[in-house]
């Protein structure tokens, strides 16, 4: 169904194989995937362990399966989670050269555990594996978020629904859509919770190619095994230092590594390709920047020529970004509700996407899977522009725009009120004009637009405080 094909392969116990390479041909195609070598041991002896369930989850059992390359007696496991010993254990007497046994999971083993089996052969080497699985259940903690409605005019109250573990403190964050559609990254996601686990692993990460991800979790599965070849690599990439009388194989590469001493990295990093390097005696190249001079001047004359200051992309951003709606906490009872009561905003024609994440000292943190949306809709209204401060005696016009959302035209009388008449004149001052009445006041002026559907009409007074 997802086209993939399982294949098992159990390789032969022989010592002369150095690696595994697989063809896969299809009609006229061939394909070779890259080739895995061969695990290393002084006896030519190894251990395997595989994930015999499906779908581990927290608080349940997971069972590993064990095979042997030859009898023994006993083997000794370790569970590490999040950076700690979550088990560890020894099993006597397994059957002939197979066995199975049963781990239960705690939340410190999600999202992702690791499983280290070892066991001493007569002779005093160590035989080692490791394996790596997922555990669902991260987050025992859980958000939902509901609003009373999820339209409504500027001026409203609505009211915000939360439920989540008992006592749980809840984080509340409100902005607008457009926000969210031009960057990421203003709220706590599932994703970022598990990505900040994960880095609690002293080991290595195992690394494949994405389309390995459609088969983690099944039975039998090796889909993240660690990889390493010797049982020096196994502690190693386990984050795991182990004190023992007996000895461990060591990989040979990593050996010859280890008495290399030319060319070896001592502590810096290895640069993009391209970057200037001056190359020292050891190590890789020391990044430099070579000295810019203006065109024709100095002897390395236009040899590094600076870069345009205008070769960017041109990146045009909103610059009348509402401000943020809520950012706000609130506390659930002992039942697992809260409620807040919130006055919506002003703002015409936008929609507020309300988020939030919720944490207890029992349960942990959890985030919320869905966004509520508010829109708010007003058909029909005016919007002032006027200036930050003005001068007394100072003629201005103030405008305004009409909007119109209905679906007919509408004729519209706007009002610019003048209260007691006292705060500003009407018009500018003429000083060629004939001396008037000092006892008229003009109270208000008023002006007749017509505002197409769906559209808008612009109307000014001009005035003199």
């Amino acid at each position: 169904e997802d086209g993939i094909i399982r294949l098992a392969f159990f390789a032969p116990k022989d010592n002369t194989a150095n690696v595994l390479g697989i063809e896969a041909k299809y009609r006229d195609q061939s394909q070779w995937f890259s080739t895995i070598p061969s695990a290393i041991s002084s006896s030519n002896n190894f251990i395997q362990a595989r994930l015999a369930t499906e779908n581990p989850q927290v608080n349940r059992n997971v069972k590993i399966a064990i095979t042997a390359s030859e009898p023994i007696e006993a083997f000794s496991f370790v569970v590490l989670g999040r950076g700690n010993v979550v088990n560890a254990g020894t099993i006597k007497n397994p059957i002939n050269r197979k066995q199975e046994f049963l781990i239960p999971t705690t939340r410190d083993m999600s999202p992702r555990a690791r499983v280290v089996v070892s066991y001493t052969r007569p002779d005093g080497e160590l035989i080692s594996d490791a394996l790596d699985f997922e555990v669902e259940g991260v987050l025992s903690n859980t958000v939902q978020l509901s609003m009373d409605k999820y339209q409504a005019f500027p001026g409203d109250t609505v009211d915000i629904e939360m439920r989540a573990k008992p006592n749980s403190f809840i984080g509340i964050l409100a902005i607008d859509k457009s926000v969210r559609s031009l960057q990421s990254g203003h709220d706590v996601t599932r994703s970022d919770l598990v990505n900040e686990l994960k880095t609690y692993n002293a080991g290595r990460d195992p690394a494949f190619y994405p389309w390995v991800e459609t088969i983690k979790n099944k039975q039998g599965s090796l889909y993240w095994h660690t990889g390493a070849r010797s049982s020096v690599d196994v502690f190693a990439d386990s984050g795991l230092i182990i004190f023992t009388n007996g000895y461990l194989t060591r990989n040979p590469e990593t050996i010859q590594d280890l008495n290399k001493g030319e060319n070896r990295t001592i502590g810096r990093p290895i640069l993009p390709p391209g970057a200037s390097t001056v190359r020292p005696d050891q190590g890789p190249g020391v990044a430099y920047e070579t000295g810019t001079r203006p065109p024709l001047e100095g002897p390395y004359a236009f040899s590094r020529l600076p870069r345009p200051v205008d070769d960017l992309p041109k990146i045009f951003l909103r610059n009348d970004l509402p401000k943020t709606w809520l950012f706000t906490n609130a506390t659930t009872n002992s039942e697992g509700n809260a409620l807040l009561t919130v006055p919506v905003p002003d703002l015409t024609n936008t929609t507020w996407v309300v988020s939030g994440f919720a944490i207890n000292q029992l349960d942990g943190m959890g985030v919320s899977a869905g966004f509520p949306e508010l829109a708010l809709f007003q058909p029909f209204y005016v919007l002032a522009n006027l200036p930050y401060s003005v001068r007394v005696g100072e003629t201005l016009a103030v405008e305004m725009v009409v909007f119109n959302y209905l679906s007919k035209e509408i004729s519209a009388e706007v009002t610019l009120e003048n209260p007691n008449g006292s705060e500003f004149e009407f018009g500018s001052p003429n000083p060629n004009a004939v001396e008037e009445d000092p006892t008229f006041i003009e109270l208000y002026r008023t002006k007749r637009i017509t505002i197409r559907p769906n559209g808008r009409a612009p109307v000014s007074f001009l005035i003199t405080p």
